[in-house]
C-alpha cells in the first residue's frame, strides 16, 4: 500500500451479544474481531504510522470527502481545515471520518495504530476489537502518514460470534440444513417403505428414490461443512466437496429424471428413443460440469474475495442450460398432454396436466423470487437485512425444491397396477362415455 490509500478487507455480519441467535462454544458469548498482522515498510528514517479501524459496512460511506469535486481519503496538510473528518489536528495524516460516521457511534475504540519508530522497518501487531452493536463489519487498513512509506502486511483476521467462528449472515444454515437433513431422511425412510412393499415397481421409481438419497447425503454434508467452519473457522476440504458433488449431482438428476417423465418415460412409454435419452445425457453432463464451476465459486466467495470477472464468465453458461431444461421439459410436456388427448388416455392425461400446473406454480414462484433478489439487491436491503441472505440465496430454493420432491413422490408412488398403467392404454372411448374399459384384463388405469 502506498501513502494516501485504503484498502477494506474481509467483511462479515457480527451479532451483538444481546443480538446473537445463539451462544455457546466455540464462542464465548462474546462477539471480538482479532488482527494478527506483520507490517513492513520500504523505507525507516522517520517515525510513521498505519491504521485499522473495523467499519459497519452501511456507514463505509462516511470515509473519506470531496474538495473540489475530488475524492480525498486521507487528512492531509492540504486539506487540513476545509473538509470535514480534517478540521482537528489530531486528525491530520489519518483516514477521513466524518462527523455523521462519529454521530453514529465511531469511536476511537473503533480504530488503533501500529507505530514504527525511526530505522524500524517491520512491525507486528495483535488487536483484538469488540463489537457492540449488530451488523456487517468493514476491516480497514489505511496508510495516510507521509512519513511512513509504502507498506506491505501479512496475517489473520480472527472474526468470532458468540456462537462461533460461522459469520452472522450465514450462521442460519447451520439449523437450516440440521433441519433439511432429518425431514430428506425421514421421505427417504418412508419412501423405501413404500416401495419395499409394493409389488410393482417402475424405473422411475428407483430414479426417484436415488433422488432422495442423493439430497439426504447432501443435507448432512452441509451440515458438517458449516459445522466445521463454525467450529474451527475454516472449511473442511473432504465435507465441502463432498457437499458441492451430491448438490450439483441432485440438481442434474433431477432435472434430467423431470425432463424424462415430461416426454412419458415409465409411464407412457417404456424407454426414451436412444437419440433423445443421448441427448438429455449430454445436456445433463454439460450442465453438471458449468453447474459445478460455479458452486465452487458461490461457496469460495463465502469466504474469500474473489474477482467479479469470474462471476461473469460462470452465470451465463448455468442460466443459458438451466433454460435449455425447462424449454425442454414444458415442450416435451405440451406434447405428451397432446398425445394422450388424441387417445383418450383419461387417467394419465389428468396426471400431466396435474403434473405441469405443478411446475409452471413452481416456475412462476422461481421467477418472482429471482425478481425480488433483483430488487433485494438493488436496494440494498442486504446491508439492513442481512441476517436473512441465507434464505434469500439458498433457503428458498431448498425448500422449493423440498415441495417439488414432496409433490413428484405423491403423483408418482408406487400402487398395485403401476406397470399395467404405465404400459397399456385405455381403450378409446366417445366423449360422454362415464365407464373406460381397458385393453388389459381387469387392470384399471390409475395410480393408488
Amino acid at each position: 500500500m502506498i501513502f494516501a490509500s485504503y484498502r477494506s478487507l474481509t467483511g462479515m455480519g457480527m451479532f451483538a451479544a444481546e443480538d446473537a441467535p445463539a451462544t455457546g462454544p466455540p464462542g464465548n458469548g462474546k462477539t471480538t474481531i482479532t488482527a494478527s498482522l506483520e507490517f513492513e515498510r520500504d523505507r525507516g528514517s522517520d517515525s510513521g504510522m498505519v491504521q485499522l479501524l473495523v467499519i459497519p459496512d452501511k456507514d463505509m460511506s462516511g470515509v473519506g470527502s470531496y474538495f473540489d469535486s475530488q475524492p480525498y481519503f486521507c487528512c492531509t496538510q492540504d486539506l487540513s481545515g476545509k473538509v470535514d473528518g480534517c478540521r482537528e489536528t489530531s486528525e491530520l495524516n489519518k483516514l477521513i471520518i466524518s462527523g455523521q460516521l462519529k454521530a453514529k457511534g465511531f469511536t476511537p475504540e473503533h480504530q488503533t495504530t501500529v507505530q514504527f519508530k525511526p530505522k524500524e522497518f517491520t512491525k507486528a501487531i495483535e488487536w483484538t476489537h469488540t463489537v457492540q452493536k449488530s451488523g456487517l463489519n468493514i476491516f480497514v487498513v489505511a496508510v495516510c502518514d507521509p512519513f511512513v512509506g509504502s507498506v506491505t502486511f501479512e496475517g489473520v483476521t480472527t472474526w468470532m460470534n458468540p456462537y462461533g467462528h460461522l459469520p452472522g449472515e450465514m450462521h442460519g444454515y447451520l439449523p437450516f440444513y440440521g433441519w433439511l437433513s432429518i425431514v430428506f431422511a425421514i421421505l427417504f425412510v418412508i419412501w423405501g417403505v413404500v416401495v419395499m412393499i409394493s409389488s410393482e415397481i417402475m424405473s422411475i421409481h428407483k430414479h426417484i428414490s436415488v433422488v432422495l438419497a442423493i439430497c439426504a447425503l447432501e443435507m448432512v454434508a452441509w451440515y458438517l461443512d458449516y459445522k466445521s467452519l463454525n467450529t474451527n473457522g475454516a472449511r473442511n476440504s473432504i465435507t465441502l466437496v463432498c457437499a458441492m458433488l451430491f448438490s450439483v449431482s441432485r440438481r442434474t438428476l433431477i432435472r434430467m429424471v423431470t425432463l424424462a417423465v415430461a416426454q412419458g418415460y415409465s409411464v407412457v412409454k417404456l424407454e426414451l428413443d436412444k437419440a433423445v435419452r443421448t441427448r438429455v445425457l449430454i445436456l445433463g453432463f454439460v450442465y453438471w460440469i458449468f453447474a459445478f464451476l460455479f458452486e465452487v465459486f458461490i461457496h469460495y466467495h463465502e469466504t474469500n474475495e474473489v474477482s467479479p470477472t469470474l462471476r461473469v464468465f460462470l452465470t451465463p453458461p448455468v442460466a443459458i442450460l438451466d433454460g435449455i431444461f425447462w424449454w425442454w421439459i414444458f415442450v416435451s410436456l405440451h406434447k405428451t398432454v397432446i398425445e394422450l388427448t388424441a387417445q383418450r388416455q383419461s387417467k394419465k392425461l389428468t396426471l400431466y396436466k396435474n403434473f405441469s400446473f405443478i411446475l409452471g406454480f413452481a416456475l412462476i414462484l422461481a421467477f418472482l423470487f429471482a425478481c425480488f433478489q433483483l430488487y433485494y439487491i438493488y436496494d440494498e436491503l442486504y446491508v439492513k437485512q442481512w441476517p436473512y441472505m441465507w434464505l434469500l440465496e439458498v433457503g428458498f430454493w431448498q425448500v422449493l425444491f423440498l415441495l417439488f420432491t414432496v409433490v413428484l413422490m405423491i403423483l408418482w408412488r408406487p400402487s398395485a397396477h403401476s406397470k399395467e398403467y404405465a404400459f397399456h392404454h385405455q381403450v378409446q372411448t366417445d366423449e360422454g362415455t362415464e365407464e373406460n374399459a381397458t385393453m388389459f384384463s381387469g387392470a384399471p388405469d390409475t395410480m393408488d
